[in-house]
């Protein structure tokens, strides 16, 4: 196996790793009532995320779906924020809120791309199969399936449904 090989299985190994840890600690923490056990499982988890995270500044502490994909480290997903099934990470970005509410923060849908530094914000809603692109900064709802968004602040540039 060679050395590029062997850097790029090791990333998406740590990622995955990153991934799995979040999911199983965000279900527990989201649980009304937890007896001792969940509880001690909830601190070791967020433990080992909290050493995990670290190294690539990977921070999925919102509601994510089944198989996101992280190409490259520097990725947050605050708490609140909401992401659909087969979201693509392409690194460097950050999905959060607009700093006046906590809790207003954006729900992504399935089968986004997210491109490399692009930042989502704010409560707004991105619709399925949606490509933003790389540096975008998203601060409005894109509710039509199939766009593509770029530019800051982010706009409709085209995609399959004419967009």
């Amino acid at each position: 196996m060679s050395i590029k090989k062997f850097v790029a299985a090791d990333q998406s190994i740590y990622f995955d790793k990153i991934i799995k840890v979040s999911k199983k600690q965000r279900a527990l923490r989201d649980l009304k009532k937890k007896n001792i056990l969940q509880k001690i499982e909830y601190v070791l988890l967020t433990r080992k995320r909290n050493k995990l995270a670290p190294k690539r500044n990977v921070w999925l502490q919102g509601k994510i779906g089944k198989n996101p994909k992280i190409f490259h480290a520097n990725v947050i997903v605050n708490q609140y924020a909401e992401v659909g099934d087969n979201v693509v990470f392409h690194g460097n970005n950050c999905i959060g809120n607009d700093g006046k509410n906590v809790y207003a923060c954006p729900k992504i849908g399935n089968n986004v791309e997210i491109g490399y530094g692009a930042t989502v914000i704010g409560d707004i809603v991105i619709a399925d199969n949606t490509v933003i692109g790389a540096g975008a900064v998203v601060t409005h709802s894109c509710e039509e399936s199939g766009c593509i968004l770029v530019g800051v602040p982010a706009r409709i540039r085209g995609g399959n449904n004419g967009c």
